[in-house]
């Protein structure tokens, strides 16, 4: 998916109806791309695998899907995240110190997980 767009920046927002989807491997390091809108999907996978390099990143809003995993030290790298949001899903674990850190962050939603 990210391949195919040449745009200096890539917005993506999906609506799916269909059930037991999996975020797109082609998404892992798509470096373009700038906001991710995928909530309410009924999206499943481990979001710890989901994601890759994503340094322009600033919003990423996965909430109620049935991602499940941890938020891995990858995610140190989104360093121009401003809001993060995965409430109601199944994420387990402790949340990476470099959330706390990210000085871009504003708005953090961690709400209604395991």
């Amino acid at each position: 998916m990210c391949a195919l767009v040449d745009f200096f920046r890539i917005f993506l927002r999906l609506k799916i109806i269909s059930r037991d989807l999996y975020i797109p491997k082609s998404l892992r390091n798509c470096s373009s791309l700038l906001r991710l809108r995928l909530e309410r999907n009924q999206l499943s996978g481990n979001i710890s695998e989901a994601f890759g390099k994503h340094p322009n990143l600033n919003y990423m809003d996965l909430s109620d899907n049935e991602l499940h995993g941890e938020l891995s030290l990858k995610w140190e790298q989104f360093n121009n995240l401003a809001a993060f949001k995965i409430s109601g899903n199944n994420i387990s674990g402790e949340i990476p110190a470099a959330l706390g850190k990210a000085t871009h962050l504003q708005a953090l939603d961690l709400s209604s997980n395991l």
